[in-house]
């Protein structure tokens, strides 16, 4: 697939791809996990995310890494299945934070590229939106943390 930019824009968001994702991430009690969304664009620019994506994956209490190979099978997944990658979704131990790692080392480098960040290994006790932090790619390693009032305005559950 081509490189996709949502800089800004909307996603729509299932229930049950916050329900799968919380469920895989809640597996891994003593390390971080990682899932990515995958989707397609509409002609008004809204991301309307279908999939979520569960690569292999080593991981610390602070750290993951996915193998290249295991990343050549994603885009061949994206190539046959004709979606995008949208969004990176990985827990953490503690509090929900975007650290310099996460910072260099996102699944894409296009701009508009979400990051989620959720904390407590997914055992969140509030809804998924107020519980997680988002990140957004601007170019290079520079993202820009969303707000609360930016996160209710530009995600939907549909």
């Amino acid at each position: 697939m081509l490189p996709v930019s949502n800089l800004g824009g909307a996603y729509l968001v299932p229930p049950s791809i916050t329900a799968e994702t919380l469920a895989h991430l809640r597996r891994y009690r003593a390390t971080e996990a990682v899932c990515f969304w995958l989707g397609t664009l509409d002609a008004h620019g809204k991301a309307k995310l279908s999939e979520t994506w569960i690569p292999e994956f080593t991981a610390t209490s602070v750290s993951y890494d996915i193998p290249p190979l295991e990343m050549l099978r994603l885009k061949s997944h994206l190539d046959e299945s004709r979606l995008s990658l949208l969004v990176q979704v990985h827990s953490h131990p503690g509090a929900a934070f975007h650290s310099s790692r996460d910072d260099l080392n996102a699944a894409s480098p296009w701009p508009g590229f979400i990051s989620i960040v959720v904390p407590s290994h997914g055992h969140i006790t509030g809804g998924f939106w107020n519980s997680v932090e988002i990140y957004e790619l601007l170019g290079g390693a520079e993202w820009k943390h969303l707000t609360s009032k930016e996160k209710l305005e530009r995600f939907h559950e549909n």
